[in-house]
């Protein structure tokens, strides 16, 4: 497995740990309005896989450096992979899980 590739599955999981958290403890049902602080965790939680991504893929690399280039390349290929794998559980999400949330 590639590095982006697990670094991609570790982000995916996680955010969906984050999502059913978010759920199990009423912010997206009964105190949705008090939760709205809730929505920076997904957000520091990326920012800390992505640079733990990079480097782990710096360290792989011959000379273990990076261009700015390949390490936007490596930022996107986690964001597309995650954002497939995060896709298919937004429909599980909205679907199953908490069919009433977009209203």
């Amino acid at each position: 497995m590639s590095t982006t590739l697990l670094y991609a599955l570790i982000m995916a999981v996680g955010q969906i740990v984050i999502t059913l958290l978010s759920y199990f403890l009423g912010y997206q049902t009964d105190k949705i309005n008090q939760g709205a602080w809730f929505g920076f965790v997904p957000l520091l939680y990326s920012i800390g896989v992505y640079i733990m991504a990079i480097r782990a893929v710096r360290e792989e690399a011959p000379g273990q450096c990076l261009s700015y280039g390949q390490g936007v390349a490596t930022g996107a290929k986690i964001a597309f992979y995650a954002g497939i794998l995060g896709g298919i559980y937004a429909y599980i999400q909205f679907t199953w899980v908490n069919p009433q949330f977009p209203e």
